[in-house]
């Protein structure tokens, strides 16, 4: 499987996001542990088309100096799902 490892920018960030697999998309958010590609995400990206964007301040995603509430974090990724997902 093909995994491929974009950065983006969104509102002054960079965010990294790791994609793979086909079918209807599956928004996968880490914990403080994995914030990689593992085995767990080849199984879902057989069915699914799996996208892990990389929470800000972690590697190869820039922000987290701007987050200073879980708040702050949720609309982080409502704008993400906005460019991921235009209307």
């Amino acid at each position: 499987m093909t995994v491929t490892d974009d950065v983006i920018s969104m509102r002054g960030r960079d965010i990294r996001l790791l994609r793979a697999g086909d079918g209807q998309p599956l928004l996968f958010l880490h914990d403080s542990w994995t914030y990689c590609w593992l085995p767990m995400h080849d199984r879902l990206a057989a069915q699914y088309h799996v996208v892990l964007p990389i929470h800000p301040g972690f590697t190869g995603s820039s922000g987290f100096d701007e987050l200073d509430r879980m708040e702050d974090l949720v609309f982080h990724y409502l704008n993400l799902l906005e460019v991921l997902v235009p209307s």
